[in-house]
């Protein structure tokens, strides 16, 4: 519950206080901002919130790669690469900056061209958007956030009876526990104190959590 306070909710909490009524209609607004087809959140809610993320990787990437098409052709050679970094690594090299070596020039060039290429599948030396398309769909970016296992799902913990739904009666009952937790002098706001306590809670969860995290990494590498 932390987690939705400091990832979701918290952020737009003002710094001089905000009621519980407000905080309570931020989660409801989270909450049917989850449940896509209505009835509960369901894992089927679960997969399309993973599927947007999913797309808003793809899109970013091939928005990013498409900013070299100079001619405006829908394709990518290797001399508009070529052409676009040489001109980025010249506006890297403007003083005070001083300019890299010759030999290290070459070989930033040589390794931001082959970052772009390497969508170009049937190496051809051109990239088309189905090939760059396809890469992206065969080779997805992690999810930064799932490290920590934190992103927009609510825990499926909060599924109180097993039904294999959140419904909002469970939910609310998770919002009203996490409110009782905090608003400690029970005067219905979060008071600036207050919010700065669940800022300072959430921390040590993230904290923990990257903790954790990274030790499941270090036992995993040595169990190869």
């Amino acid at each position: 519950m932390v987690l939705w306070l400091d990832f979701h909710v918290r952020p737009n909490f003002p710094r001089n206080g905000i009621s519980i009524e407000e905080v309570r209609q931020k989660f409801h607004h989270l909450y049917l901002s989850l449940d896509y087809e209505g009835g509960g959140i369901s894992a089927d809610d679960r997969l399309i919130q993973d599927q947007k993320t999913a797309a808003r990787s793809r899109a970013k990437e091939l928005w990013m790669l498409f900013l070299h098409d100079l001619d405006g052709d829908g394709k990518i050679t290797r001399r508009e690469l070529e052409r676009y970094y040489a001109l980025h690594l010249r506006r890297l090299s403007i003083p005070p900056v001083p300019p890299p070596s010759q030999t290290e020039q070459t070989r930033r060039l040589k390794f931001k061209v082959s970052q772009g290429m390497k969508f170009d599948r049937n190496k051809d030396g051109v990239v088309e958007f189905d090939e760059a398309l396809d890469w992206t769909n065969e080779n997805p970016k992690p999810n930064p956030n799932a490290r920590l296992r934190v992103n927009h799902a609510i825990p499926k913990s909060l599924d109180i009876n097993s039904d294999g739904t959140i419904s909002s009666a469970e939910f609310r009952e998770a919002v009203n526990s996490a409110i009782l937790r905090y608003d400690r002098d029970f005067n219905d706001k979060f008071s600036k104190e207050e919010i700065i306590a669940i800022n300072r809670r959430a921390g040590e969860i993230r904290r923990a959590m990257r903790d954790e995290a990274t030790a499941r990494e270090r036992r995993d590498h040595l169990k190869k």
